[in-house]
């Protein structure tokens, strides 16, 4: 017998213990309970995750319906943004080779994303095609496409953070560890193949353990759908409130103190949410952060007067 088919059944006793890693303790170890349980959450998640972010992005296209200069969306509206967010995943993706510490890579990813959004209105020279000096509602043109601006990269941010969420809920998918038996100890390619399926096991658990210890020690699965709902809903808000900010430190009547006060506070916000980790918090605190800085955006190019 292999020293891997010995560990196998020395650990065979062990069993119940790695089991209830796989599913709560209140829940009972029959193999099809515990699938129908991870196909209803799936589909849970499905049903109010995917209808609120429909139903925040349906709302958010309020503006462009009530324009009453209808214009047709550029490409480079949603092009633009859309690298720009690419490039900020991208970059974001290799922060913890820079720093060990999540506190500072939270800050450096706070500052990616506020330096790559300022630019996408720079970049789109909305502030040189606007007809007043100062960010304004009556400049539809220019407010329709700032407003588009910003629900591309919430759009992206959206449909990433989704198919995010489904890959952390497979990491919980049912998958008991195979034991040999007795007669297929000696089995060369039942003994490979075991010892395959065990090191996809174990490579499955220092996924969820790694996820688990960004989250503050909890389970992806045990957070409240309520809160995934929620935080699309915050991140549909940030986006537009930031972009309308950022997109405002570009017109020539804006003074550098302002432009650089506005700036830093929207890279403040990012750092702040950034450095929350647990799940439920860091919702919530987004969710108010998040409203200020949509109205704030709103204030900014004289919606709520």
């Amino acid at each position: 017998m292999s020293s891997f088919t010995h560990f196998v059944s020395v650990h065979h006793e062990r069993r119940r213990d790695t089991t209830a890693i796989l599913a709560p303790e209140d829940m009972d170890f029959d193999d099809d309970f515990i699938k129908f349980d991870y196909v209803r959450h799936i589909r849970l998640y499905t049903l109010s995750v995917l209808l609120t972010t429909v139903a925040a992005f349906a709302l958010s296209t309020i503006p462009l319906w009530l324009a009453t200069t209808p214009r047709a969306i550029r490409v480079d509206d949603l092009l633009v943004p859309t690298a720009l967010w690419a490039l900020s995943y991208t970059l974001q993706k290799h922060v913890d080779d820079w720093s060990p510490w999540w506190r500072v890579t939270a800050l450096l990813r706070a500052g990616l994303h506020t330096v790559l959004l300022l630019s996408a209105p720079y970049l789109l020279r909305l502030a040189h095609h606007a007809d007043f000096p100062m960010p304004s509602k009556r400049d539809e043109v220019v407010f329709v496409r700032t407003w588009v601006v910003g629900m591309t990269w919430a759009l992206v941010e959206a449909f990433v953070s989704i198919r995010s969420a489904y890959r952390s809920m497979r990491l919980y998918e049912p998958q008991p560890p195979h034991l040999l038996d007795d007669e297929d100890a000696d089995d060369l390619d039942e003994e490979a193949s075991v010892i395959s399926t065990n090191l996809s096991l174990l490579n499955t658990l220092h996924k969820r353990a790694e996820m688990e210890a960004a989250l503050a020690g909890v389970a992806f699965i045990d957070i409240p759908l309520f809160i995934l709902a929620l935080q699309r809903v915050t991140m549909v808000l940030l986006s537009l409130g930031t972009t309308l900010l950022l997109s405002a430190t570009w017109y020539t009547r804006m003074t550098f103190g302002y432009s650089l006060s506005v700036t830093l506070g929207c890279f403040a916000v990012q750092a702040l949410i950034g450095n929350l980790r647990a799940p439920q918090v860091r919702v919530y605190v987004g969710l108010v952060l998040g409203l200020g800085v949509f109205f704030a955006g709103l204030g900014v190019w004289g919606v709520l007067e």
